[in-house]
C-alpha cells in the first residue's frame, strides 16, 4: 500500500523547538479508532497559562488529519461529523422478508411487487405536445429534476439552464454557445500570458471587467451584467421567451399553454414586453454592425489584377480576397505566383484573375499546367494571343538572354534526345542479343544434357542387348515375359495415307498364341480398347488348344493417350507418351526376364525400348532402316547369292530411272513387263508396272539388229520419256493418282527398284523364318501367296505347291545367315516368285524381304493350334502329334488377310456369327476343321479376316470361295467399292476367281 493510504500511529511526540506532533506508529486497517481519551491527554499535556492549551492544538491537528483523507479515516470522519456538526450517521437498512420469504434464501424467485410504478406523462400529452400539462404534485418535485425529465413531466424542449445558473456569483455558468463567423474562426489569436487576463470569465471578480479586456469578435454581453428582462431565443420555426420567476428562469415556446395552477414557470406581462423590445434592439444592432469590409467580403467578385507581370496586392479586391481565403492562402498564393510568372514571361500587359477559380484550382491541383492557369483568367481571350506568339516572350526585359537560353536549351534537348534514342536502341538491341544468346546457351546445354542422358541410357540398353543375345539359350527355356507391340513405324507419308492405320496396328491379336508355352506371360499392347467378346473368343481357342486359364498369364494394355494424338501416330509413340502405361509396363516386368517383340521396327521402337531398358527381339533399328527396304533386300539377296530379278535398285531421279530402264531393256528384251517399287512402301501400295511391248525401239532390238545398238538405246530412252507418263499402270491410285505423284514419292521416300516381271509365273511362295539371337535359323512355315493381276499379295494358302521345299530351304537359310551377320534377328519373311523361262525350265527369284512378324505367319500358328500339329523343317509339311499316317497331315488352309470395307461396320456382331453358323461357316472342334474369324476389335472397325481349314486342298478352296461370296453378298452393290482407300474386296474377289478357275482346270 502506498504512503498516502497509510494510517498514522496513535502516539504523539513533541520536539524541543516546536509543538507539532509526529506519528510513530501505524494503525491497522481493521482498527480505525483513537485509543487515547481526553483524560489521558490532560494528564500528558497540561495547560499553559495565557495561551491555547496543548489539548486544543492536538484536537485541531487530529481534526485536520481526519478531514484531509476521509476515505482512510471513514469511521473517524463519521464520528467527527456527528460530534462537531450534529450530522447524523447513515441509517442502517434492515432487510425485511418480502412476501414471507426469508432474506437468506438464495436462488429462489421472490413473488410480489417490490417497487411501485411511478406515474408518467399521459399518452395524449405525448402525442400532442400542445395540450396543457397535468399538474405536478409536491411529492414529485421532491424526487428531483432528473426524475421529472425521465418521466417526461417536464417537456424536453424547455431550457433548464437557468435553473442551474440561478446564482450570479457561481464560478461556472451555462449559457448559449457563441458561433463566430467563419473567417474569424481561422484567425490566429494571441496567447494569454497573464494570470488575471480573463478572470472575469470565471466569476472571480465581483465587479464588471474593464473595457480593454473584452473578447474580440464576440457579440455576447458580459455574464456579470446579464439583463433581468426576458429575451427571445430562436427555437426552430417558433420563438421561445426567456421568462424569469422568483426562483428560476425557464425558456418556453411562444404558443405554450399555461398550466391551470400557479407555477414557477408563469411569466408576467412586463417580462413579455421587455423581451420583445430587447429582440428588436438586437436586430437593429446586428444590422448596424455590418461594416463595409463585411459587405465587401460577402459580395466581392475577387478579381485580382496582374499588370505587366506584377500582382497588384493593394487593391480592395485583393485585400478582400486575402481576408476571405486566408485559411488556405499559401496554396492560393502559389497559384498566383505561377500565373504571375507565366504572364511575365509572355509580356502580357494586363490580366484579370478570377479568385474563385484560383481557389478551386488550388484545392484540387498541386502542380497546375498552363492550360489550367489560363482558365483562371477573366480576359483569357485577350491573353491567349500573347501566349501563342512564340517571339513575344523574348520582347520583354532580358529578352536576348532568354532567347539565347531557349535556343541552347532546345538544341541541347534535341542532341540529348537523339543520343538517348540511340542509346535506348543500342540498349534494346544489346538486351535482345543477350537474351537470345542466353537462350542459345541454355538450349545447347539442355541438348547436351539430353544427349548425355540418351547416350547413357543407350549404352545401358546395348549392354542389356548383348547380355540378352548371350543368354538366349537360357532365356528361351525359362520363365519370361513377352511384350507384344505391333507398331507399324513407317514414314509419316506412308502412315497418313494408310486406311484405318490405327486399327491396323491392332490386327495381330493372334500374337497371344505365345501362351502355348507354359513358361510365357504375354503383355499385349493395343492401339484401341479390345472388345470383351473378341478377347474371350481368342481365349476359348487357346483353351481348345490346351492352355488352362489363359487370362491369368495375359495382360492387355491400352495407352491412355490413344485419343489425344492423330490416328497416324505409331503405337510405340503412343506408349512412350503415356506415362501411366510406362509405369504399368515397368511394374509388370520388374524383377522378371522380359523382352519386346515389335512390328515394323523403327526409331520409335528403339526409343521405347531404351526408355524401358528392355531388349528387342528383332533387328537393330538402323540396320532395319537400311535392309528393310526394297533396295536393302537386294543387297541381302546379292550377298546371300540368291537369284533375284533383273533390275536396278537405289534409283532416285527420273533421269536415272529412264536411263537404267532403257539399258536393261536392251540387255533383256525378252521381258515384256517391268515393275517399279518404292522402297518404304508395303502391301502393294508402292507398285507400278509398265508394258513395253509397244515400244518401236524395243521391237527393232527384238529383230536382232545389233548394228545400231547405241542409236536404239538413245531412241528407246527418248521414247520411254514420252511413253512412261501415259502407259505406266499405278496400282494404288488412291495413294498416287498420277505419274508426278509417284515420281515425287520415289524421290522423297529414299529411292526405288526396277525389276523384270517373268512372263510365265507359276507361283509365289513365302518362307517365314525365326532367326534366333544366337544365329540359329528356324523355318516356321512355308506358304503360297495368292497374288492378283496387279501383283498385290493379300491372302495365302498352305501347303505350298509351286516350288520344291529343298530349294526354298537352302535359299532361306542362306538369307537368314546373311541377316544374322547384319545384326538382324527375330521374325523374317522372304517372298519368292517361281516362273518358267524360255527354255521351259522352272526358276526361282527372291523378290522381297520383310523384317517383321506378318499376319500370314500368325495364321499358320493358329492352324497349328486348331489341328494340334507342327511344321516339319525337313519335309516342309505339317505333321500331327498322332503320327505320320494321321489324316491331320493332309489338312490345308487359306487365309484371306484383313478384308476392309465400310459396310462391315454395319453388321451386328451376334447376328452375323449366328448367320455364319447357320450357313455352315463355323469351327468343328472335333473334326478340327472349319472357319476361324480374325477381328481387330469388333466389326465396328470395318475390318475382318477369315481362316478356312479343310481336310483337303480342294475342300479348303471350296469353303473359302463360298465364305467370301457369302460375305460379299451381305454388302450392298452400291457399297462394293473398287480398290481404293476404304475397300480391298476387289482384290479378294479376283483371288477367289483365280482359285475357282484353277480348281476347274
Amino acid at each position: 500500500m502506498s504512503n498516502q493510504h497509510r494510517r498514522p500511529t496513535s502516539s504523539f511526540q513533541l520536539h524541543e523547538d516546536s509543538y507539532e506532533p509526529s506519528w510513530s506508529q501505524q494503525f491497522s486497517h481493521s482498527t480505525r479508532t483513537f485509543r487515547q481519551t481526553d483524560d489521558y491527554l490532560n494528564d500528558v499535556y497540561p495547560k499553559r497559562p495565557n495561551s491555547q492549551t496543548y489539548l486544543d492544538k492536538i484536537r485541531e491537528k487530529k481534526r485536520n488529519t481526519v478531514l484531509s483523507d476521509p476515505t482512510v479515516w471513514a469511521k473517524e470522519t463519521r464520528d467527527l461529523l456527528k460530534k462537531d456538526m450534529s450530522i447524523p450517521l447513515p441509517r442502517k437498512i434492515k432487510r425485511r422478508n418480502v412476501g414471507g420469504i426469508p432474506t437468506n434464501t438464495i436462488g429462489r424467485r421472490i413473488k410480489g411487487n417490490l417497487y411501485k410504478q411511478a406515474p408518467i406523462l399521459p399518452k395524449e400529452n405525448q402525442l400532442n405536445p400542445a395540450l396543457p400539462l397535468p399538474p405536478i404534485a409536491e411529492s414529485e418535485l421532491d424526487k428531483g429534476l432528473i426524475n421529472l425529465i425521465n418521466r417526461k413531466l417536464v417537456p424536453s424542449f424547455i431550457d433548464l439552464s437557468p435553473l442551474v445558473n440561478n446564482d450570479e456569483n457561481s464560478p461556472i455558468t451555462a449559457s448559449q454557445a457563441v458561433l463566430n463567423p467563419y473567417h474569424y474562426q481561422l484567425v490566429k489569436k494571441n496567447v494569454q500570458t497573464e494570470d488575471t487576463a480573463n478572470s472575469h470569465l470565471y466569476r472571480m471578480e465581483s465587479g464588471p471587467p474593464s473595457p480593454e479586456r473584452e473578447i474580440p469578435y464576440t457579440t455576447r454581453s458580459n455574464p456579470t451584467t446579464r439583463k433581468k428582462e426576458p429575451s427571445i431565443v430562436p427555437f426552430g420555426n417558433q420563438k421561445i421567451y426567456n421568462l424569469k420567476s422568483k426562483d428560476a428562469t425557464v425558456y418556453m415556446p411562444k404558443n405554450y399553454i399555461q398550466q391551470p395552477i400557479d407555477s414557477v414557470l408563469d411569466p408576467t406581462e412586463e417580462q413579455r414586453i421587455n423581451s420583445l423590445l430587447e429582440a428588436t434592439n438586437d436586430r437593429k444592432k446586428q444590422q448596424y454592425l455590418r461594416t463595409y469590409i463585411d459587405l465587401m467580403d460577402e459580395y466581392s467578385l475577387h478579381h485580382v489584377i496582374i499588370r505587366h507581370g506584377s500582382l497588384l496586392d493593394n487593391t480592395p479586391e485583393y485585400l478582400s480576397f486575402y481576408r476571405t481565403y486566408q485559411y488556405n492562402w499559401s496554396r492560393i498564393y502559389s497559384v498566383l505566383s505561377l500565373l504571375e510568372k507565366l504572364l511575365r514571361d509572355f509580356t502580357v500587359p494586363l490580366a484579370y484573375v478570377d479568385g474563385k477559380k484560383v481557389v478551386f484550382l488550388a484545392e484540387r491541383t498541386i502542380d497546375p499546367n498552363n492550360r489550367q492557369l489560363i482558365d483562371c483568367l477573366v480576359n483569357a481571350e485577350n491573353v491567349i494571343p500573347y501566349i501563342k506568339l512564340p517571339d513575344v516572350k523574348f520582347m520583354g526585359r532580358n529578352g536576348q538572354n532568354n532567347a539565347a537560353t531557349c535556343i541552347q536549351r532546345i538544341w541541347k534537348g534535341y542532341i540529348q534526345r537523339k543520343r538517348f534514342s540511340r542509346l535506348k536502341y543500342e540498349h534494346k538491341m544489346a538486351t535482345r542479343i543477350q537474351f537470345w544468346w542466353f537462350l542459345r546457351v541454355r538450349l545447347f546445354r539442355t541438348k547436351e544434357k539430353i544427349q548425355k542422358i540418351i547416350h547413357d541410357e543407350e549404352f545401358k540398353w546395348k549392354s542389356k542387348m548383348d547380355e540378352f543375345k548371350k543368354n538366349w539359350d537360357t532365356i528361351k527355356k525359362s520363365k519370361r515375359t513377352i511384350i507384344h507391340i505391333n507398331s507399324l513405324t513407317y514414314d509419316e507419308s506412308v502412315r497418313t495415307t494408310t486406311p484405318k492405320f490405327k486399327s491396323s496396328q491392332n490386327s495381330q491379336l493372334f500374337r497371344i498364341l505365345d501362351l502355348l508355352d507354359p513358361n510365357v506371360e504375354v503383355v499385349y499392347v493395343t492401339s484401341e480398347p479390345l472388345d470383351s467378346d473378341v478377347l474371350s473368343y481368342v481365349c476359348k481357342l487357346l483353351e481348345f488348344g490346351g492352355v488352362e486359364e489363359p487370362m491369368r498369364r495375359l495382360k492387355v494394355i491400352t495407352p491412355e493417350s490413344n485419343d489425344k494424338y492423330p490416328d497416324s501416330t505409331s503405337l510405340s509413340s503412343l506408349v512412350y507418351y503415356s506415362q501411366r502405361t510406362m509405369r504399368h509396363l515397368r511394374t509388370l516386368v520388374m524383377g522378371k526376364t522380359a523382352y519386346l517383340v515389335p512390328g515394323q521396327l523403327g526409331k520409335d521402337d528403339l526409343r521405347l525400348a531404351i526408355k524401358l531398358q528392355l531388349p528387342i527381339l528383332g533387328s537393330d533399328p538402323v540396320n532395319s532402316t537400311i535392309y528393310g527396304t526394297k533396295s536393302g533386300s537386294k543387297r541381302i539377296f546379292a550377298q546371300a547369292e540368291v537369284n533375284m530379278p533383273f533390275g536396278i535398285y537405289d534409283i532416285y531421279e527420273e533421269e536415272d530411272l529412264i536411263s537404267n530402264l532403257s539399258r536393261k531393256l536392251m540387255e533383256y528384251p525378252q521381258y515384256s513387263r517391268w515393275i517399279i517399287k518404292i522402297d518404304n512402301e508395303y502391301g502393294g501400295r508402292g507398285l507400278a508396272f509398265l508394258d513395253v511391248n509397244k515400244l518401236s525401239s524395243l521391237k527393232e532390238k527384238r529383230r536382232n539388229e545389233p548394228m545400231f545398238a547405241e542409236r536404239l538405246r538413245a531412241n528407246l530412252a527418248e521414247e520411254l520419256g514420252e511413253y512412261m507418263p501415259e502407259r505406266l499402270n499405278i496400282v494404288s491410285k488412291h495413294v498416287y493418282p498420277q505419274w508426278p505423284d509417284f515420281l515425287k514419292a520415289l524421290k522423297d521416300c529414299g529411292g526405288g527398284v526396277i525389276e523384270a516381271v517373268p512372263n510365265k509365273i507359276i507361283g509365289s511362295p513365302s518362307v517365314n523364318l525365326f532367326i534366333e539371337p544366337n544365329g540359329e535359323v528356324n523355318i516356321l512355315s512355308v506358304q503360297e501367296q495368292l497374288v492378283n493381276s496387279q501383283y498385290c499379295t493379300m491372302s495365302c494358302s498352305f501347303p505350298h505347291y509351286s516350288a520344291p521345299y529343298d530349294a526354298l530351304r537352302e535359299a532361306s537359310f542362306s538369307v537368314g545367315r546373311v541377316c544374322h551377320s547384319k545384326k538382324i534377328f527375330g521374325y523374317v519373311t522372304i517372298d519368292f516368285v517361281i516362273f518358267v523361262d524360255e527354255k521351259d525350265c522352272a526358276r526361282m527369284w527372291a523378290v522381297d524381304l520383310k523384317l517383321r512378324l506378318t499376319d500370314n505367319a500368325l495364321s499358320h500358328r493358329m492352324f497349328e493350334l486348331i489341328t494340334k500339329s507342327r511344321f516339319d523343317k525337313d519335309s516342309g509339311q505339317s505333321l500331327s502329334s498322332e503320327g505320320l499316317e494321321s489324316e491331320i497331315n493332309n489338312r490345308s488352309y487359306i487365309y484371306s488377310g484383313m478384308m476392309r470395307n465400310p459396310a462391315i461396320s454395319s453388321w451386328h456382331h451376334s447376328s452375323f456369327f449366328s448367320d455364319c453358323r447357320v450357313n455352315g461357316f463355323s469351327l468343328d472342334g472335333y473334326g478340327k476343321f472349319g472357319v476361324i474369324f480374325q477381328q481387330v476389335d469388333s466389326l465396328l472397325r470395318g475390318q475382318l479376316g477369315v481362316l478356312c481349314i479343310g481336310k483337303t486342298a480342294r475342300e479348303t478352296s471350296t469353303l473359302f470361295c463360298n465364305l467370301v461370296n457369302y460375305l460379299i453378298s451381305l454388302i450392298p452393290k452400291e457399297d462394293r467399292l473398287p480398290i481404293g482407300y476404304d475397300s480391298n474386296l476387289k482384290i479378294l474377289e479376283e483371288i477367289v476367281s483365280n482359285l475357282v478357275h484353277g480348281s476347274n482346270e
